[in-house]
């Protein structure tokens, strides 16, 4: 799906698939809950499988390289064999034309899991930065406006949980958020395409700076 706006996939059935079941490249979705699927059986092999589909990693769903898609009501079965999971991020983005810099936050609401045949639910791709937003904790277990995001160790706060094989990367409860952070017109322009390191500051640290300190 491309370039979708307010569109509401219902009662969605798909099995089989090479690369995805379900997979939106782009959602102009400028309000939460525009671009969604609805309801939606997703199978990553049935009795129907060939030899290469059997052999292939597979995922159920994609999610955009755009804000505010939402998945909503989603089953997963048989995504425990060749590496397949469940959700993917970042539609497309291994593609130099048609990357992004990251860290979109795609929602989900209802899914269901079969806990026999889907051990690993995410594969984070390029550029690994997506944010997951578990609007009722159907995904993560820890409740509502829970979070899910890739392995990055400054990311590992006190309410948050990881790395886990299960999501390849940190779980977090209700009690913080996640939150795309991005620079734009910085100076100076010999900064272009270097990596920007992160470091996690304690608030005993920080507590006692006055603002000129602090900047």
């Amino acid at each position: 799906m491309n370039d979708a706006g307010d569109l509401c996939l219902e009662n969605i059935k798909v099995a089989d698939n090479l690369l995805a079941g379900i997979e939106f490249e782009l959602a102009n979705a400028y309000v939460v809950g525009y671009a969604r699927v609805c309801s939606a059986l997703v199978i990553g092999y049935s009795d129907n499988a060939d030899h290469l589909t059997m052999s292939h990693p597979s995922q159920g769903v994609i999610g955009a390289r755009t804000e505010g898609l939402t998945f909503n009501n989603v089953s997963f079965y048989n995504f425990d064999k060749a590496n397949k999971t469940c959700i993917g991020s970042c539609s497309h983005c291994f593609f130099d034309a048609t990357t992004d810099s990251g860290a979109r936050t795609t929602h989900f609401n209802n899914l269901y899991f079969d806990p026999l045949t889907t051990p690993v639910k995410i594969k984070w791709d390029v550029p690994y930065k997506e944010i997951f937003h578990d609007i009722d904790g159907s995904l993560t277990r820890l409740g509502p406006n829970s979070w899910v995001c890739p392995w990055f160790e400054h990311n590992l706060q006190p309410e948050c949980q990881g790395y886990l094989e299960e999501f390849n990367g940190i779980i977090c409860n209700s009690s913080v958020q996640m939150r795309r952070v991005v620079f734009h017109n910085y100076l100076p322009t010999t900064m272009t395409m270097h990596p920007l390191r992160v470091l996690r500051i304690d608030d005993s640290i920080t507590a006692n700076m006055d603002n000129a300190t602090m900047q």
